[in-house]
């Protein structure tokens, strides 16, 4: 009768030969090292490509990081030439509307422009509707401001009130002034 139940005290029958059993162990040993190895072999590919697109994202990074960089060097220098544009714009627009009100507005600008010497430097103009004019300007020499005084009261037909309010040397030998008077 054969036991249904093994005891510890039976040994196992083994029919398999030695030289089997050693070759089984042995190659058994060597898929646990070839399972290890592939194992270790993977991780390092997976840290490998990992490390690889981390360089590649820093790389891009520095490279976008440039771009933005010059882009706004880039847009710094045209924000000057927008904000002068702008200024134009709206001096202009202003012109528009002024000269829509004073058709004569152009004709009275061009007489100002005639008696401006070359030596001076107009930096603010403003008309008002009666003819008043208001200048403000730069001369390098006090007698480019003389002759262009000279020619204002010479045509007494066009202008006239004429009023120097300011005069004053600059430490650049740059006189400024101030000058008023109505055009007709």
């Amino acid at each position: 009768m054969l036991p249904i139940w093994r005891t510890s005290q039976q040994d196992d029958i083994n029919f398999v030969p030695e030289e089997t059993r050693a070759y089984r162990a042995k190659a058994q040993r060597v898929y646990i090292a070839i399972f290890f190895a592939s194992i270790i072999f993977f991780e390092l590919l997976i840290f490998a490509t990992v490390s690889f697109f981390k360089l590649k994202e820093e790389k891009t990074k520095t490279s976008l990081a440039s771009q933005v960089e010059q882009l706004n060097a880039e847009w710094q220098k045209q924000s000057g030439k927008a904000a002068a544009l702008n200024t134009i714009k709206i001096n202009l627009s202003t012109y528009k509307t002024f000269s829509a009100a004073d058709p004569l507005l152009r004709e009275k600008i061009f007489k100002i422009i005639e008696i401006v010497p070359s030596g001076v430097t107009l930096t603010d103009l403003m008309i008002d509707s009666s003819g008043g004019v208001e200048l403000r300007g730069n001369s390098k020499r006090p007698n480019d401001l003389y002759q262009m005084m000279n020619i204002i009261q010479a045509k007494s037909d066009t202008f006239s009130s004429v009023d120097l309010s300011s005069f004053a040397g600059g430490s650049d030998t740059e006189y400024t002034f101030s000058l008023s008077f109505v055009v007709k």
